[in-house]
């Protein structure tokens, strides 16, 4: 089981109660991961359903479970479970090359889902078209500030860990210890 990240919960409820835990793991997982609801506090901006098969809750023995989340199944995962540090694209990318960049254009009129049955949602379309192209500075030398505003261009600011299987087992750790 390479790249999937572990959180045990010891526990000591019948199987019906582990059962109900399980469950209602699954359920936040599942409301979180398909953008529904919040999860800590955070939501997932632009849901593509990967991240909801990406967690599973195993029975490991009597006394133990796992919550478990696979990067295997969606890369992103690990990222919001351990964050990552900067990013310097000019130590990563060839000095003077140029790179084509695609881009949601953010244009798209909001959407009303229609037909018998369907659900009244709004929702936007994400294109990812071209957008253009990016010439990497041949000498590695940043210029002004990056999009974002908290570092040099080129740098992709770290991004802290939000851990959404972790509030998980302390949501499974906590029922177990209030049954």
């Amino acid at each position: 089981m390479a790249n999937v990240i572990v959180y045990d919960v010891i526990t000591d409820l019948n199987p019906a109660a582990l059962n109900a835990v399980g469950q209602e793991v699954y359920r936040r997982w599942l409301d979180f991961a398909l953008g529904r609801d919040s999860l800590g506090g955070r939501r997932i901006m632009h849901p593509t359903g990967r991240m909801a098969s990406a967690i599973e809750f195993q029975q490991r023995g009597q006394s133990r479970v796992a919550i478990i989340a696979d990067e295997n199944i969606a890369p992103e995962a690990g990222i919001l479970e351990t964050g990552h540090g900067a990013i310097d694209l000019l130590q990563k990318l060839t000095p003077g090359r140029t790179y084509p960049i695609h881009r949601g254009t953010g244009d798209a009129a909001p959407q009303i889902a229609s037909g018998r049955g369907a659900r009244r949602i709004w929702a936007s379309v994400r294109a990812a078209g071209f957008s253009g192209y990016a010439t990497v500075p041949r000498f590695r030398r940043a210029g002004s500030r990056n999009t974002s505003g908290r570092g040099p261009a080129w740098v992709i600011p770290p991004m802290p860990a939000y851990s959404p299987a972790h509030i998980l087992a302390e949501l499974a750790a906590n029922a177990t210890d209030r049954a």
